[in-house]
């Protein structure tokens, strides 16, 4: 995606605080991968609503596996 000039930012749960608190600054976020789903719904919208914030319009994109099927928001 940066070879095309796409602005990219990624965390993780390995990832320190600090570290998330730069990443995070970014406020222009249009869009959400999520690689893994969280386990509380809470965190999900929490996660995908980075894309919305201030009134702008987002997508989040989820890839999930058959374990993931009973999740739901």
């Amino acid at each position: 995606m940066r070879s095309r000039d796409h602005t990219v930012s990624a965390t993780h749960g390995d990832m320190n605080q600090n570290m998330r608190d730069i990443i995070m600054h970014v406020q222009q976020v249009s869009s959400v991968i999520n690689f893994e789903l969280p386990t509380q719904p809470e965190n999900y919208l929490h996660r995908t609503g980075r894309s919305g914030r201030f009134g702008r319009k987002g997508v989040a994109f989820n890839f999930m596996t058959t374990d993931d099927e009973s999740f739901t928001v």
